[in-house]
């Protein structure tokens, strides 16, 4: 169909449906507003093309040339652009649905609240791209390629990133929610002040990492290795970090609040100020640590190896400690018996009123 057809139906309200766009040259044609419902436009030159407010239900993409394209507000749905180019295109309020963008190019785009649900973005490239609290949701991404993309308060979530590149990536205030990065290199990753609830990141390499004030609840770090990284004020409440490998990192005033971190290597760590109540780290080496004002009442460190640790008023309060290796506890604080009586009030209750 020709450019001026299409244009006309646009300008009277008429939708259009059912046609044949393939092949066509479209560039800096003017579409915006229009609907489309199962149009191919495969192939198609639409370099420039102004698709503004415009809706494409079950329409067909593949290959096409999308250029420097604006899709501000546009909608998609149920549709397929493999391996088509949109290099510098203006994805501003735009949303996707259920899109098949396998092989496709964003290279240099704009995503502006934009947002990409139930996509593939199979080896999609977005390389220099530049997202702005835009959303991609339960989406295929694995070996996609982010090389120098910024992501300003953008949100992944169900993201596959055990293939993808990151290099140059910068995140900046980001939310990876229960995304995989297991069993692969993030040595130097800069995710600091990132939300990455529930996302898995075992057996991953987070050497010299910068997990700074990341919320890091209920994820996955068993196995997870790693010298010199800073997870300084990062929350784990609820996190797994059994059997992780990660000597000589900033913990402090980190939060590990139900925290999971049974035959962990936290060696030569810093653990300053730290509230580590509740956490259940038998059989973890804690040697050589700093634990000045640690909370870890209530906490499980039953034959922890606490060899050559220093402490400053470190509270001990209530932990269990059954062949706990900890030779030197000056400036350590013991069971608190006030505190107890107080925690197990309701218990002491029901002694006295069954004689126990």
């Amino acid at each position: 169909m020709i450019v001026e057809e299409l244009i006309k139906r646009i300008e009277n309200a008429e939708p259009i449906r059912e046609v044949s766009c393939a092949g066509g040259q479209y560039a800096g044609a003017n579409f915006a507003s229009g609907i489309f419902e199962s149009v191919d436009f495969t192939g198609a030159d639409l370099r420039g093309t102004s698709l503004a407010e415009a809706v494409f239900i079950n329409c067909i993409f593949d290959g096409a040339m999308l250029n420097d394209a604006n899709f501000v507000k546009a909608s998609f749905a149920d549709g397929s652009a493999k391996n088509a180019s949109v290099l510098g295109g203006k994805l501003v309020g735009t949303k996707f649905a259920n899109i098949d963008f396998s092989g496709s190019n964003f290279a240099k785009s704009v995503h502006h609240l934009s947002a990409m649900v139930g996509c593939s973005l199979l080896a999609c490239n977005f390389s220099d791209a530049a997202f702005e609290q835009a959303s991609i949701v339960n989406c295929k991404t694995a070996g996609i390629i982010i090389i120098g993309v910024s992501l300003h308060r953008t949100s992944f979530i169900g993201a596959d990133f055990r293939t993808c590149d990151f290099t140059d990536t910068k995140f900046f205030r980001s939310s990876l929610l229960d995304s995989d990065f297991s069993s692969r290199s993030l040595a130097g990753l800069n995710v600091s002040a990132c939300l990455l609830k529930g996302s898995n990141f075992s057996k991953a390499n987070l050497e010299g990492g910068k997990f700074q004030q990341c919320m890091l609840i209920e994820a996955n770090l068993e196995g997870a290795i790693g010298r010199g990284v800073n997870f300084s004020r990062a929350v784990f409440s609820g996190a797994k970090l059994n059997g992780a490998v990660l000597p000589n990192c900033n913990f402090v005033e980190a939060i590990f609040v139900g925290a999971e971190a049974a035959g962990a290597n936290f060696s030569r760590s810093d653990f300053s100020r730290c509230a580590a109540t509740g956490l259940k780290a038998s059989d973890t080496d804690f040697s050589g640590c700093s634990f000045e004002r640690t909370d870890f009442s209530h906490a499980i460190l039953d034959r922890a190896n606490f060899i050559g640790a220093q402490f400053n008023k470190t509270n001990l309060h209530a932990i269990s400690e059954q062949d706990i290796i900890m030779p030197n506890r000056n400036g350590t604080l013991r069971t608190d018996p006030e505190r107890d009586r107080a925690e197990r009030w309701h218990d002491i209750d029901l002694e006295k009123s069954y004689g126990g």
